[in-house]
């Protein structure tokens, strides 16, 4: 349950440095005169913070292979508080710019780690409520924010205000546990074997005295059988998704809703503050923030009555037919 709860408000503050972008910029356009001709520079450098986290995330995902999701995780939290720190101190645009890029590339990191360890510490059983409960923490740290810029005010304090809280996690250091899985496909049964052990008795529960001495022999035999099978078939590259055409039509429909659903996602979260001139920039987006919540709870259910393919297409239809109602609806008072 401890590690929940740090997954949760890790999540809750993380979200901060995600969505910190958007609330620069009226700020940015007054300091560094980023109108007429230089009005789409605050729109470039929110695209390459989103797109400095795509290469941030294969960056993480070799990393955390080759030296586990502890080490993952703090090199990304350490990164990430730096370039939010600087931002705050960017002396000029182009500085501004690096900081961000900079967090872009560390942000999956402070993501990825938590959230995957949460899912394998809990077991399958819990999974749903593991990703209930990381997706709730987004929405909540998005409430949370608008809260915060009705506070701090300037996008220099906000900068610091989303940045500096990270530190306190480098205490959590300690007691935070490494992936069993990567410990095991490093060989290192010991500190896998005392791992259970701890999650075991904070759970009231016993393991058999030779129970890592039978892990370790049925993880040699699995992994033998796994190299015996790579060296039959030549290994697996990425390519192989594409081999069949089965599996092409399942990954590129499988790319194309995650890529348009993010896409949507992202794309209505922003445009929320283009709401109406009569209600404020925050109250319209921790509004929007608070319907994902809603949405999550629902979703949930119908994953548990109807399945995956059922609940994506149910609300891939039903999201699709509110953005085109949305579109042909009454223009914003404020456009």
């Amino acid at each position: 349950m401890s590690l929940r709860i740090w997954v949760t408000i890790y999540i809750w503050i993380s979200q901060l440095e995600i969505l910190l972008g958007r609330f620069l910029e009226d700020k940015e356009l007054v300091e560094w005169d980023l109108v007429c001709s230089k009005k789409w520079l605050p729109v470039i450098v929110l695209t390459a913070f989103n797109a400095s986290g795509l290469f941030g995330q294969c960056a993480c995902l070799l990393i955390a292979k080759k030296f586990g999701k502890r080490v993952l995780f703090f090199s990304a939290l350490l990164m990430q508080s730096a370039s939010g720190v600087a931002t705050a101190f960017s002396p000029n645009f182009i500085c501004f710019a690096i900081f961000r890029c900079l967090a872009g590339l560390a942000i999956h990191g402070v993501l990825i780690a938590p959230t995957t360890l949460a899912h394998e510490l809990n077991g399958w059983k819990f999974h749903s409520r593991v990703s209930l409960l990381c997706s709730a923490a987004r929405s909540i740290g998005m409430v949370l924010l608008a809260g915060i810029v009705l506070f701090v005010g300037d996008w220099s304090n906000l900068a610091l205000a989303s940045s500096i809280p990270f530190l306190a996690f480098f205490l959590y250091s300690w007691v935070f546990p490494e992936s069993p899985k990567w410990l095991l496909s490093t060989g290192r049964y010991e500190e896998t074997g005392r791992l259970l052990r701890n999650i075991a008795t904070t759970n009231g529960r016993g393991l058999s005295p030779d129970y890592v001495v039978n892990l370790k022999r049925r993880f040699r035999v699995e992994l033998a059988l796994q190299e015996d099978k790579e060296r039959d078939t030549g290994g697996h590259t990425l390519c192989d998704l594409l081999s069949t055409v089965n599996m092409r039509k399942k990954i590129i429909l499988l790319i194309f809703i995650s890529s348009f659903s993010s896409t949507a996602c992202l794309g209505l979260t922003y445009y929320s503050v283009f709401m109406p001139s009569e209600i404020s920039i925050q109250l319209c987006f921790s509004l929007c923030a608070a319907a994902e919540i809603v949405a999550l709870i629902f979703a949930t259910m119908a994953l548990q009555c109807m399945g995956r393919r059922c609940s994506t297409f149910l609300f891939g239809a039903l999201s699709g037919m509110v953005c085109l109602l949305q579109a042909f609806s009454t223009p914003y008072i404020g456009k």
